[in-house]
């Protein structure tokens, strides 16, 4: 069965929301708020929509992300911690060892609330913006600072280009 749930939640990531099937949604979500919520919504309800009758799907579970649950016990049968960052944030000094350490942090976390059986998982969005975001919009683009510092930090278009592509 968590082969199958794994599977199941690899597909909605290739299936449902990828850049390619749903490129103006992600982008408006990355730009405008905490990407991972989004996902992780979008991650749970296919999840429930195909598991229902054998598993309950919870979000924010325990301070956990994203937890699958046993349907009569409860019992956490796999717990998914989800990060976010966009491509400029792996190339400040130090910041991809800060994506580590907090992505081992929920780590930890969740082996605090699972069972002996249970399996913990921590899936990486990374988002990459193609251009430097307009000054006017800084209300409404989230980590607009950020997204326009990474873009000075570099100097070429094909540095920009090759950022995130590995």
């Amino acid at each position: 069965m968590n082969k199958e749930i794994i599977d199941k939640v690899v597909s909605i990531l290739e299936d449902q929301i990828n850049i390619d099937t749903a490129p103006e949604e992600i982008a408006y979500f990355a730009l405008t708020s905490k990407i991972e919520h989004y996902l992780r919504d979008r991650i749970a309800l296919n999840l429930h929509r195909y598991f229902h009758e054998d598993l309950i799907i919870a979000r924010e579970w325990k301070r956990c992300d994203l937890a699958i649950l046993h349907k009569d016990t409860l019992k956490p049968i796999i717990l998914i911690e989800l990060k976010a960052c966009y491509s400029f944030d792996l190339i400040v000094n130090g910041s991809i060892r800060e994506y580590v350490t907090a992505i081992e942090k929920d780590f930890n976390k969740s082996e605090l609330i699972a069972e002996s059986k249970t399996e913990i998982y921590s899936i990486l969005f990374i988002t990459k913006p193609k251009n430097p975001i307009p000054n006017k919009l800084k209300f409404i683009v989230k980590y607009i600072d950020g997204i326009n510092r990474g873009f000075r930090k570099l100097n070429t278009p094909q540095q920009i280009e090759d950022l995130g592509e590995a």
